[in-house]
C-alpha cells in the first residue's frame, strides 16, 4: 500500500514538473512586446485581434522606451514599443552585439500639458510653452495669470519620449530650465503637482486618462491646458479626436522596433498587422471640421490599463 502511495506521489510530482515546463515552454514561444507604457494599451488591443486571426500568443508589458530597447537588445523581447530615438549608448550596445534595430511607425500619441486645477490659466501657445520650459518665464503673471511662481515638472527624458520630443520640436534643442523637477513616472508627477497651485507638467494623453480613471480625485486637482500653434491660432483642447486629426499641435509618432537579425515569421507579421490596424483607424478619424468620416478612433488614446500605476 505504501509503495502504491509513493508511486502516486512521484507520478503527481512528475506531472506537476512537466506541467510547469510546458508553461515555461509556452511562455517562451509567445511573442513578447515591451517598452513605452503609453503604447501598451493599444498594442495589447491589437495583440488580442492578432491572436484571433493567427496561431500563437502575444504578451505585452508596458514600462518605458529605454527598457523596450534594452529588452530587444538583450533578447527578452521580440518587439519594442518606443516613442523616441535610441540613445547613443543603446546604439553602441546594439552595434557591439551585431543587432540591427528596425523601426516602423504605427501611430501617433498626444503630449498633454498638465497644470494645477487651481491655476486660472487654461491655454498656452507653443512659443509660451517654450519660454516656460527654457526658464525665460518664471511667473504666471508674465502669461496673464496671477502673481505666482511657475513650478516646473517633467518626465525623465532618459526614460520617456515626451521630454526628448519637446526638447527637439518645441524648445528647438535648447536645454530644459534647471528648475524642472524631472520625475520617473507620470502618475507620481501628477500627484506632486497637486501640492502647488503654480505647477505645470507634461505627459502622455493616454496615461493622463488612465491615471485620473484610477484616481478620480485627481480630476479636481489637475487639468489639461489647450494649446495653440501660435498667438493668432485658436487653442485646441487635447482629445481622442483632436489628436487623431492632428488639429492638436503636440502630437508625436510611436514606433514598433524589431531586431532585424532575428528570424521569426510572426514578428514581421505582427508589426505589419499593427501598422494596418493603425492606418485603418486613422482613415476613420474625424476630419478637421470635427465631423467624423467613420467610427470613433480610440487607438491614439493609447490607454495603459496594463500599467495603471505609471
Amino acid at each position: 500500500m505504501k509503495t502504491v502511495r509513493k508511486c502516486t506521489v512521484i507520478l503527481v510530482a512528475i506531472m506537476l514538473v512537466l506541467g510547469s515546463l510546458s508553461l515555461v515552454q509556452a511562455a517562451s514561444r509567445a511573442l513578447t512586446v515591451m517598452g513605452a507604457a503609453e503604447m501598451a494599451g493599444i498594442v495589447s488591443s491589437w495583440a488580442r485581434l492578432f491572436e484571433k486571426e493567427n496561431s500563437g500568443s502575444v504578451v505585452v508589458f508596458g514600462s518605458n522606451d529605454e527598457e523596450g530597447y534594452r529588452a530587444l537588445i538583450e533578447g527578452r523581447a521580440h518587439v519594442a514599443m518606443v516613442t523616441k530615438e535610441p540613445t547613443n549608448e543603446t546604439k553602441l550596445a546594439a552595434s557591439k552585439l551585431g543587432i540591427a534595430i528596425e523601426r516602423r511607425k504605427v501611430g501617433w500619441n498626444g503630449i498633454v500639458i498638465i497644470a494645477s486645477a487651481a491655476l486660472p490659466v487654461d491655454r498656452l501657445s507653443i512659443d509660451q510653452l517654450s519660454k516656460i520650459y527654457t526658464g525665460e518665464y518664471t511667473n504666471w503673471q508674465q502669461l496673464g495669470g496671477p502673481d505666482l511662481p511657475i513650478r516646473l515638472f517633467g518626465l525623465d527624458p532618459k526614460l520617456h519620449g515626451e521630454g526628448a520630443w519637446l526638447k527637439g520640436e518645441i524648445l528647438k534643442g535648447a536645454p530644459f530650465a534647471k528648475s524642472v523637477d524631472m520625475v520617473e513616472k507620470q502618475r507620481l508627477m501628477m500627484l506632486r503637482m497637486t501640492k502647488d497651485p503654480g505647477a505645470i507638467g507634461y505627459g502622455s494623453f493616454g496615461i493622463y486618462r488612465a491615471v485620473v480613471r484610477g484616481l478620480p480625485r485627481l480630476e479636481k486637482k489637475v487639468k489639461l491646458l489647450s494649446v495653440s500653434r501660435d498667438d493668432t491660432s485658436p487653442a485646441v483642447e487635447p482629445s481622442t479626436y483632436t489628436i487623431a486629426n492632428m488639429s492638436y499641435p503636440l502630437v508625436k509618432p510611436s514606433y514598433l522596433c524589431v531586431n532585424a537579425t532575428v528570424v521569426r515569421s510572426d514578428v514581421p507579421l505582427f508589426v505589419d498587422f499593427c501598422k494596418t490596424q493603425s492606418e485603418t483607424a486613422m482613415a476613420s478619424a474625424p476630419r478637421g471640421d470635427g465631423k467624423s468620416d467613420g467610427a470613433e478612433i480610440v487607438n491614439v488614446e493609447a490607454k495603459i490599463d496594463s500599467d495603471p500605476t505609471h
